[in-house]
C-alpha cells in the first residue's frame, strides 16, 4: 500500500505498507530479526513468554477483539446431531480453568456466543454450568452409559491446539473420550469442505462490532 498525499486529513508520516502472510511462529522470529515491525500473538503461552521478556515487554500491546473462541460440532454427524450430547459436552468443560490458568488469564470465560462488548449481550446471563458429574448422567440417559467417543481435528499450526489437549485430558472426568487428529491447513479445509469435521476449535472475530458478524 501506498500513501495518498490528498488524503482528506492530511499528509501522513507512512510512505509505504506491505503486508506479509505468514504462520505465527514464522512471524515472531522475523518480527525478533527486524524484518517485519508489527505481528499478532495468538498463543497464550507465546503471550505470556513475551511479556515477561525485557527485552520485548514494551513492545506488547493488548487489544480485546469483540471475538470467542468456541468448540465447533458438526450437527450432521452424530453423535453431534443430539442436543443432549452436546449439552453434556458443554457441561463439561471448565471455561474458567481454561481461561485463568490455561490461556494465562489472558481470555475471559464466555457466556454466549456474543461477548460483553457487542450490542445485545446479556451481562446477567448465567455462567454455563460446569459439572461433570452431571454430564455423565446426560449421556447415561441419551443411551451411551459406558462413555462417548468423540474426535476432533486441528492443524498442525493452530495456537488452540492446547485447548483440544487439554479437554482430550479433562473430558475424561465425564466419561467423554477424545481423540485429536492432527493435519496441515490445506488437509484441514479438505475435509471440511466435504462436511467431514466432526469437531474444531473455532476462533471467530467480529470485524464490525455488529451482533449480525458473531451469529452468522
Amino acid at each position: 500500500m501506498e500513501r495518498y498525499d490528498n488524503y482528506h486529513g492530511g499528509v501522513k508520516k507512512l510512505q509505504r505498507m506491505e503486508f506479509v502472510h505468514m504462520d505465527e511462529n514464522t512471524a515472531l522470529m522475523e518480527f525478533e530479526a527486524g524484518n517485519i515491525d508489527i505481528t499478532d500473538i495468538s498463543d497464550a503461552r507465546l503471550i505470556a513468554w513475551y511479556l515477561g521478556s525485557p527485552e520485548y515487554r514494551d513492545m506488547v500491546h493488548r487489544v480485546e477483539q469483540s471475538g470467542v473462541i468456541l468448540l465447533s460440532f458438526n450437527m450432521q454427524m452424530e453423535p453431534f446431531t443430539d442436543r443432549e450430547v452436546r449439552r453434556a459436552i458443554s457441561m463439561a468443560i471448565n471455561r474458567e480453568e481454561i481461561a485463568n490458568q490455561l490461556l494465562q488469564g489472558l481470555y475471559t470465560p464466555a457466556k454466549s456466543i456474543l461477548p460483553n462488548s457487542v450490542l445485545g449481550y446479556d451481562p446477567d446471563l448465567e455462567p454455563i454450568e460446569y459439572n461433570p458429574a452431571k454430564a455423565k448422567e446426560i449421556l447415561a440417559s441419551a443411551g451411551y452409559p459406558d462413555g462417548l467417543h468423540i474426535q476432533a481435528i486441528t492443524t498442525d499450526t493452530a495456537a488452540t491446539t492446547v485447548i483440544l489437549q487439554y479437554l482430550e485430558q479433562s473430558l475424561k472426568e465425564a466419561n467423554i473420550f477424545l481423540t485429536i487428529q492432527t493435519v496441515d491447513a490445506a488437509g484441514f479445509n479438505d475435509i471440511r469442505a466435504q462436511g467431514k469435521v466432526p469437531m474444531f476449535i473455532l476462533t471467530w472475530v467480529g470485524e464490525s462490532g455488529e451482533p449480525d458478524s458473531l451469529l452468522v
